[in-house]
C-alpha cells in the first residue's frame, strides 16, 4: 500500500489537519484503537469513509458530529478515499470541505440533543 492523504478530526484538539496514512496500522494510531467505518460520503462519484475507534464510546468524552451521519462519534476521526475494491486511496476531499461537516461536541451535547 502507498501512503495516502487523509484528514484527521482530533476532538482532543479541536482542529482538523491533513495527514498521511500508511495502511492500516497507521488508521488505528489515528483513532486510537480498532477502526470501523463511522460513515461514507462522497465528493465527484469518489467515495470518501470516515473512520472511528469502534470501542470510542466506553472510552471518550470527546465527540464530534459529521453532516449527513446518522449520530455523533466519540474520539477522533480519520477521513480517507476508497476505491471500488474497498482500498484506501487518497481522500478527495479538501480540508475546508471537511471542516464544513465538521462540529465538535461535549458528553453534555450529545446527552442534551433531541432524540
Amino acid at each position: 500500500m502507498k501512503p495516502n492523504k487523509a484528514i484527521l478530526i482530533d476532538v482532543f484538539n479541536r482542529t482538523i489537519t491533513e495527514t498521511i496514512v500508511n495502511g492500516l496500522g497507521d488508521l488505528q494510531k489515528a483513532v486510537g484503537g480498532y477502526i470501523e467505518t463511522a460513515t461514507r460520503d462522497e465528493k465527484n462519484g469518489k467515495e470518501v469513509d470516515v473512520f472511528v475507534d469502534e470501542e470510542g464510546l466506553f472510552k471518550y468524552n470527546h465527540f464530534f458530529e459529521y453532516r449527513g451521519a446518522h449520530q455523533p462519534f466519540a474520539g477522533n476521526g480519520i477521513v480517507v478515499g476508497a476505491n471500488a475494491a474497498g482500498e484506501t486511496i487518497d481522500c478527495p476531499m479538501t480540508i475546508n470541505e471537511v471542516k464544513a461537516k465538521v462540529r465538535f461536541l461535549s458528553r453534555i451535547d450529545v446527552l442534551n440533543q433531541p432524540e
